[in-house]
């Protein structure tokens, strides 16, 4: 939406690399300037050992790139932002407020109706498990999260947020009784 990229169409990715024998994982983002007829690499992330990834932007006009970090003993989210519109990344860091287990999450924002910045984080709220899938909401670009909604007690897995046109935050994960990806489920809740 910033009006230097308007319209300009991002996705978030990943990639593997081999490099001396190691699998080398980092995230990175392509864009289209065409409503998605061609496409471009944009930015690579600074750092390897990323991979899932969803990215937003923030009412600055910056998009935020939000990355599961590979480790089995990290429980924090990788961060790196963009400030060209998707052409580099930078400023990467892990951000240990979004803790949780080694699993995709998403990331969404919008503008409320008092016309108030709200980003939105979905992920299992767990520290080892793939379990208590949460949506947390931040009101300063990331810089602070809140927890909103606890979108599934119990075995829930990766997860995609989208603000619907008719005003509701909604929310399509994996869940089940036994394991995290027995089936899927679709919630949704008021913005308010």
């Amino acid at each position: 939406k910033s009006p230097k990229y308007k319209n300009r169409m991002i996705a978030a990715c990943y990639f593997t690399t081999l490099v001396n024998g190691e699998t080398e994982f980092r995230s990175h983002l392509i864009y289209s300037d065409d409503g998605g007829l061609n496409w471009q690499i944009g930015g690579i992330t600074p750092e390897t050992a990323t991979s899932e990834c969803e990215v937003a932007e923030l009412d600055n006009g910056v998009l935020m790139l939000n990355m599961t970090k590979r480790s089995h003993t990290i429980r924090a989210r990788s961060v790196a932002y963009s400030y060209d519109g998707g052409l580099t990344l930078q400023d990467q860091f892990l951000d240990k407020q979004l803790w949780g287990p080694f699993c995709q999450a998403s990331l969404d924002s919008y503008v409320d109706k008092k016309g108030k910045f709200v980003a939105l984080f979905a992920n299992p709220r767990h520290l080892y498990g793939r379990e208590d899938l949460t949506i947390q909401r931040s009101f300063d670009n990331g810089e602070s999260w809140k927890e909103f909604q606890l979108a599934f007690k119990g075995y829930s897995g990766n997860s995609d947020l989208l603000v619907m046109q008719n005003g509701q935050i909604g929310v399509f994960f994996e869940c089940g009784k036994i394991w995290s990806r027995d089936g899927l489920a679709f919630r949704k809740y008021d913005l308010n």
